[in-house]
């Protein structure tokens, strides 16, 4: 076990009222997928993982979270149940919006009618596997096969895994012949008996080590029964600079009797394509930031001079994934005929601003169009399930 936590918080709240019991806001099932997102995008992982799985996908209401990670270039949504995926596939699909706005990477989501339990080449290469809320729809032949296939097979960097807490069930009325939240579902597990399974998969798996999280909190004044659902993130060693303890560049041994997967539905996101060379770019985003900072007249203006001073360090802020120093910055300026005083400040005369905006230059209308490209930087209906 390791300690992981998310930046931020939790901005949740859990409420009861006599009609409809207890509330939860937001519900539960999106503070899941909330808390999923925000795991993809920790430290220890942005940039890092391309290609993922997220299984038992069901309705795949996590694409649209997923689509919002720039660095994540492929989705594989797997789920056994064929009618809800075509179903649902829409999801996958690229909107209007992803037309007008496209992605700087490749992006292309595809949609498998395939088991959890299977070893299949398509999930070789997987960086994360998610399995939001199906390990209790398992049967005990597929749960005891998911350890092996996910960390002996695919051996992916990050793992997620959510569960129901039993613990929480005392306060729920449930009604179930199988006294379950869900009558698919085969088992509940309290926190210890989660937690025991997790311990288990990394005695077994030792390049991994888990940590637990949980979403959706209990009321105030009540004796402590954790989470609702309870969420198992396991991490690589080597993903925090650890030793691995066994050799993952050995072939994965895949389970016997796997079934291939059926491809139902691949989609492809338009890309932004990029022809500007790497001298254009770093000045347009030059030019795009010395413009925000001449809006900033009262900050940077000087009247004695008629003109804009704006500090060097506040430009390379902005393009230093493009230049490692100031000083690479501060030659690259002069070269394109910037003029720069020994505070290192950029000077602008107001006639350039007068130029720039009386339509003798196509630059303003340029940086305009590239505004977004020239930024750079680094299931339920159920409300508790």
């Amino acid at each position: 076990m390791f300690d992981f936590e998310l930046e931020g918080g939790s901005h949740t709240s859990v409420y009861y009222t006599e009609d409809r019991g207890l509330v939860f806001n937001p519900p539960v099932h999106e503070q899941r997928h909330c808390m999923v997102l925000r795991i993809l995008e920790h430290d220890l992982f942005k940039g890092r993982i391309k290609k993922l799985v997220d299984f038992g996908c069901a309705q795949m209401q996590l694409v649209p979270l997923l689509k919002r990670v720039p660095w994540i270039e492929n989705i594989l949504e797997v789920d056994i149940d064929e009618s809800l995926l075509r179903a649902h596939s829409y999801q996958g699909r690229p909107l209007l919006s992803d037309y007008l706005d496209r992605r700087k990477t490749n992006f292309r989501v595809d949609i498998y009618k395939g088991s959890i339990s299977s070893s299949v080449n398509c999930l070789r290469d997987v960086e994360a596997v998610i399995g939001i809320e199906i390990i209790e729809h398992l049967y005990p032949d597929v749960l005891e096969n998911v350890p092996y296939n996910v960390f002996g097979f695919i051996q992916p960097k990050l793992v997620v895994f959510t569960t129901p807490n039993s613990d929480y069930n005392v306060l729920f009325n449930l009604t179930l012949p199988n006294g379950f939240r869900h009558d698919d579902h085969k088992f509940e597990w309290s926190r210890e008996q989660f937690r025991d399974w997790c311990y288990n998969i990394c005695d077994r798996f030792p390049n991994y080590q888990v940590a637990f999280l949980g979403a959706g909190a209990q009321p105030e004044g009540i004796d402590d029964v954790g989470p609702v659902s309870q969420i198992g993130v396991f991490v690589r060693n080597d993903m925090r600079g650890l030793p691995l303890v066994e050799d993952i560049s050995a072939e994965p041994i895949k389970l016997p009797e796997s079934e291939e997967y059926e491809l139902l539905y691949s989609y492809e996101f338009p890309k932004s394509v990029d022809q500007r060379t790497n001298r254009e770019v770093l000045l347009d985003n030059v030019k795009y930031h010395i413009f925000r900072h001449m809006n900033m007249k009262n900050r940077f203006y000087n009247d004695e001079f008629d003109r804009y001073e704006i500090p060097l360090g506040n430009i390379f802020s902005f393009v230093n994934s493009m230049v490692y120093t100031p000083e690479e910055l501060r030659d690259f300026l002069i070269k394109e005929g910037y003029r720069l005083d020994s505070d290192d400040r950029i000077l602008v005369d107001e006639i350039y601003e007068s130029q720039e905006s009386d339509g003798s230059s196509d630059t303003s209308d340029k940086l305009q169009n590239r505004q977004a490209d020239n930024t750079v930087g680094h299931d339920s209906d159920e409300n508790w399930d």
